[in-house]
């Protein structure tokens, strides 16, 4: 089975980070003594009483479980919060604490209490799984990550990001992510309100929304189903290697691993009887398929339909170009 084994959770370690919170069109400013939540619309301040110095602050944003964590040490002790869309509204519950627990707004919170800031949105699971690595692992302080710019870095965390939104569309190219990305995000993907960049170049407003598109951009770009023919890597792929895993087709999911952008092996995880074909970037003649890597697998012509039978996983490796 193919796997990703990095986790995508970057940070930020200053305090007064901004960061969206999945799954609503949120977004949270915060420093050791203050939560700022808010949106276009709404404005809410919760206070934290602890005593300076503060050491270790530090803002997450999880992308595997779609929470926001802030924890710091303070004179009392160590404290964690964990920030997430719960069914009735924006959760902050407090996972770690000073045996003296923490006041906010003026009640005392102990370890494992919880408020809850009501919202009226409909709150949407998320749908997928999926992953993308690109073969970057590198610490994950969103600082170095945007000073660095590079999409190897960043598309792996935006095709996470964009899962937990509802798919409106996609992004007409990747330049336009790479325009809005340097002019309009900040600090934890926060959108920014201005629409004018340094330069004063004034640019459409975004919402949430945009990292949805972001995400089918990024998808198309190296998979796409159309009708009964699985798409691999249509477009220009302007990366030598990575992978993607637990790819949501019709038929069940696909993972495969491509190098020298060349696909190097297909996972194909079938829950229903099937029957498809395969669209290379190169031309191929066949391809080895196998029911266990444990027996021995058998050539398979490119131009002949691959037949899936439910709960039959198939590996599909050693492609003849």
């Amino acid at each position: 089975m193919i796997q990703i084994r990095q986790k995508l959770i970057p940070f930020s370690h200053e305090p007064s980070s901004k960061s969206l919170i999945p799954n609503t069109n949120f977004s949270i400013q915060a420093w050791p003594t203050k939560f700022i939540v808010f949106n276009d619309k709404i404005r809410v301040e919760y206070n934290l009483q602890c005593t300076g110095p503060v050491e270790n602050f530090t803002l997450k944003l999880d992308l595997e479980k779609g929470l926001v964590l802030c924890f710091f040490r303070s004179k009392e002790g160590y404290f964690c919060w964990a920030i997430q869309r719960v069914k009735d509204g924006i959760e902050f519950r407090l996972k770690r604490s000073a045996d003296s627990g923490i006041k906010v707004n003026g009640r005392i919170y102990l370890q494992n209490d919880r408020f809850v800031l009501p919202i009226n949105e409909s709150i949407r699971s998320i749908i997928h799984n999926e992953r993308l690595c690109l073969g970057s692992h590198k610490q994950q302080d969103i600082q170095k990550i945007f000073k660095r710019f590079d999409l190897k870095e960043l598309l792996p965390l935006y095709f996470r990001l964009g899962q937990y939104f509802p798919a409106s569309g996609s992004l007409n190219c990747l330049d336009e992510l790479k325009r809005v990305h340097s002019c309009q995000i900040s600090s934890l993907f926060y959108l920014s309100d201005s629409i004018h960049d340094l330069l004063g170049i004034e640019h459409t407003p975004i919402d949430h929304s945009f990292f949805a598109k972001a995400y089918c951009l990024i998808r198309d770009m190296f998979f796409k189903e159309s009708e009964s023919c699985l798409v691999f890597m249509s477009g220009s792929i302007p990366f030598n290697s990575g992978r993607l895993t637990k790819l949501e087709c019709s038929f069940g999911f696909v993972s495969f691993i491509f190098r020298k952008k060349r696909v190097l092996r297909i996972v194909i995880d079938p829950n229903i009887d099937a029957r498809v074909y395969l669209k290379l970037p190169q031309k191929c003649r066949q391809f080895r398929v196998l029911k266990s890597l444990r027996k021995k697998g058998m050539k398979h012509c490119f131009n002949q339909p691959l037949e899936l039978k439910k709960s039959t996983r198939l590996y599909l490796d050693n492609f003849y170009f």
